[in-house]
C-alpha cells in the first residue's frame, strides 16, 4: 500500500468523524474550511469486440485543499490533486487545483479547474463515464451552472491544450452543454427536454503547418450532440420509472476525418431503468449508423478505437485502425446498487452486459478476428467521501 493510500485513508476517516457539516458555499465571509474528495475505483471491463479495448482500471483520486470565502458572493479553493492508478509502474500523477468560484441562488461559476466529478450528467455515448479519472482528461476554463424546479443548465468551455507560436502540436477545445427542461410536472408524472452537446476543437492559426501532419487537418471541429424526452413516474419516494427515447448526432467541418472515420452519423437510444430505493435495473437498445464522438465511450461508437499490438518485422500492423462497424447495434442490461455509511461516505457496486446481435470480423494480414452474437461484460465498484 502506498503511503499517498494510507495518507488518504486516515484523512478520510479523520474527517468522517469530524463534525463540519456545513457545505463549502456556506461559509461565512472572510472564513475559511477545508475540503477533500476521494474517489476510490475499480472498473473490469471484460470486453474482446472489435471496437473497444478490455482492461482493467483501478486506484484512487484525492482531491485536497482548502476554500477561502471572499465576500457573499465569491470564493477561492486551492489544493492538490493527485490520482495513483494501482498495481501502474506510472507515478503519481500530481496537479495543482486552483479555482475562482461565484455562487449566487442558483447560480454558479467556476474559473480555473472545473467540476467534473459527475461527469457534467453527460450521456455515456457523447461523454465518457472514465473522462473524470484519467489524469490527461483534466478540465481547465470555465464553467456556468443553473438549476431550479424546471430547467438544469451546465456548460463549459475546457481549454485542453494551450500552444505557443511555432508549436508542433495543434490546440484542443472542449465545449460541452448539458440542458434538461422539464416539459410536464404534474402530478408523479414529469416529461423532460434534453439537449447535450460536446464541441471538439483541434488547431489553430499558430502552430506550425506542414507535412509533419501526416494527412491530418490544420483544424478540425467535431459537433456531436443528443436529445429526445425523458419521462418519469413516481409511484412513491422510493420507487420511480424512468423511459428516455433519444437520437443523436455527429458532423464536422473537414473532408478529412481522422481517425473518427465518417463526417456525419446518427444513433438513436431507447433507455428504461426502474430505481427501488438504492437499487437500480435498466435495459438499452442502441443502434448507431456512422456515429462517432469523439470524447465518448468507445463501445457505442462504429469506428474500432483498440490499440494495434500486433507486429510483423518491429513494425505494427494497423488492423484496428482500419476496422469500421458503420451500422453497430447493442443490447445493454445493467444493475446497480448504492449503499450509503454516512452522510459523505457512499460506495457503489454495478454491472453491464452488453449483447452484439450480429457479426463483425476481421481478416487482414493474414490475421483473423471473428465475432458472432458477442457478449460483453463489464464490473465496477467505487468508494467515494466528501467534505
Amino acid at each position: 500500500m502506498t503511503r499517498l493510500f494510507r495518507i488518504g485513508i486516515f484523512l478520510l476517516l479523520w474527517t468522517a468523524g469530524r463534525s463540519l457539516t456545513a457545505q463549502v458555499y456556506e461559509l461565512p465571509q472572510g472564513r475559511w474550511r477545508p475540503f477533500l474528495y476521494n474517489h476510490n475505483f475499480f472498473y473490469d471491463r471484460e470486453y474482446t469486440n472489435l471496437i473497444a479495448d478490455g482492461y482493467t482500471l483501478a486506484g484512487h483520486r484525492i482531491l485536497a485543499g482548502i476554500a477561502f470565502r471572499i465576500d457573499s458572493l465569491w470564493m477561492i479553493q486551492t489544493g492538490l490533486d493527485l490520482t495513483k492508478f494501482w498495481g501502474a509502474d506510472t507515478p503519481l500523477h500530481r496537479r495543482f487545483h486552483w479555482s475562482v468560484v461565484f455562487r449566487n441562488r442558483n447560480h454558479t461559476l467556476i474559473i480555473g479547474d472545473l467540476d467534473n466529478r459527475r461527469n457534467h450528467r453527460m450521456l455515456r455515448p457523447l461523454y465518457a463515464e472514465e473522462n473524470r479519472l484519467w489524469p490527461a482528461r483534466h478540465e481547465t476554463g470555465i464553467q456556468y451552472i443553473f438549476q431550479n424546479n424546471r430547467h438544469r443548465l451546465e456548460t463549459w468551455l475546457d481549454w485542453h491544450r494551450f500552444i505557443l507560436p511555432g508549436d508542433t502540436l495543434r490546440e484542443q477545445l472542449n465545449f460541452g452543454l448539458n440542458l434538461s427542461y422539464a416539459i410536464l410536472q404534474r402530478g408523479q408524472w414529469e416529461i423532460r427536454f434534453p439537449l447535450q452537446i460536446i464541441l471538439h476543437h483541434r488547431g489553430g492559426q499558430i502552430n506550425m503547418k506542414g507535412r509533419y501532419l501526416q494527412g491530418k487537418n490544420n483544424i478540425l471541429s467535431v459537433l456531436s450532440g443528443a436529445s429526445g424526452l425523458d419521462f418519469t413516474y413516481r409511484n412513491n419516494p422510493h420507487t420511480s420509472y424512468r423511459l428516455q427515447i433519444l437520437a443523436f448526432g455527429h458532423t464536422m467541418n473537414s473532408g478529412n476525418p481522422e481517425e473518427l472515420g465518417f463526417r456525419n452519423g446518427r444513433a438513436f437510444l431507447i433507455a428504461m431503468d426502474a430505481y427501488m430505493s438504492r437499487w437500480n435495473a435498466g435495459l438499452e437498445f442502441w443502434q448507431a449508423d456512422k456515429f462517432n464522438a469523439p470524447l465518448g465511450e468507445a463501445i457505442y461508437q462504429t469506428v474500432s478505437r483498440r490499440i494495434d499490438k500486433y507486429m510483423d518485422n518491429g513494425r505494427v500492423m494497423p488492423i484496428f485502425a482500419l476496422h469500421r462497424e458503420p451500422r453497430r447495434i447493442l443490447w445493454t442490461s445493467h444493475f446497480a446498487y448504492r449503499g450509503r455509511i454516512n452522510d459523505r461516505l457512499t460506495w457503489q457496486a454495478k454491472s453491464e452486459l452488453f449483447f452484439q446481435p450480429y457479426r463483425s470480423a476481421i481478416e487482414e494480414y493474414d490475421f483473423i478476428y471473428d465475432v458472432i452474437n458477442h457478449v460483453d461484460l463489464l464490473l465496477a465498484a467505487s468508494l467515494t467521501y466528501s467534505l
